[in-house]
């Protein structure tokens, strides 16, 4: 899936970028060039501003759901400390367009025009799941938003998600949810762990590159975040 919308679906703006495209193609054949057999048309969710917040990773759940990890850029190393937005979401093509094959494949039919979608598209259903920033939650990780600006304020740039089993036989649908400032992901059951990783985009004071120190004025750590959610029907694909 695309962060967000190509340039001539409304990308080239924040407020017009929110129609983004998923596609998928058949790998089943090593000896030939994948064939495009599906594309779908996602709406990312918007900031108060009706700014588009951009999806830095997606996870498949089950056939026709995936998660969706769908963030601003502020917190620690981004442009402001208060972070608006970072989420792991959910979005289902069950019963959305498929546009492949059509005349969308041509750049010149855009699929939204100044951030409206074209009528007769169906997009998928998209709905909100984690948040990674609400206050509670977060200070049970020892983190916080907004300032101060210290090793405790919640990364701005999370780039990762994946499904763990809880192996609980009382909660067989529970998983673990890992989200990182970098990606990690696991398998198995039905109560899983989500989890995300941050990575922290090479911000350090004491730094080294291509055998070059460098100092880029700010230290920011990794982070890891774990969450427990239940999610029924998404074990057999781990089996």
């Amino acid at each position: 899936m695309l962060q967000a919308a190509t340039i001539q679906d409304g990308g080239d703006e924040r407020d017009t970028s929110r129609y983004t495209r998923l596609l998928a193609w058949n790998v089943s054949d090593p000896s030939s060039r994948p064939p495009l057999i599906g594309e779908w048309v996602v709406p990312l969710p918007l900031s108060d501003k009706d700014n588009t917040q951009q999806c830095s990773e997606i996870h498949f759940v089950k056939p026709g759901i995936f998660f969706a990890l769908s963030r601003d850029g502020d917190g620690h190393g981004g442009d402001d400390n208060n972070t608006k937005y970072k989420q792991a979401d959910l979005f289902s093509i069950v019963g959305a367009t498929d546009i492949h094959g059509t005349k969308y494949d041509d750049p010149a039919n855009p699929i939204a025009s100044d951030g409206k979608l074209k009528s007769g598209i169906t997009p998928a259903t998209y709905v909100s799941f984690v948040d990674f920033v609400e206050e509670n939650g977060l200070a049970r990780f020892g983190l916080h938003n907004d300032d101060p600006a210290d090793q405790t304020l919640i990364d701005a740039k999370w780039e990762s998600l994946t499904l763990a089993p809880c192996f609980d036989s009382q909660f067989p649908d529970d998983f673990f949810l890992f989200t990182a400032v970098r990606n990690a992901l696991l398998r198995h059951s039905y109560t899983r762990l989500i989890f995300s990783q941050a990575d922290n985009d090479f911000l350090t004071k004491d730094g080294e590159s291509l055998g070059e120190s460098y100092d880029a004025d700010i230290n920011v750590d990794s982070q890891f975040l774990v969450f427990r959610v239940t999610l029924p029907g998404a074990g057999p694909y781990n089996s």
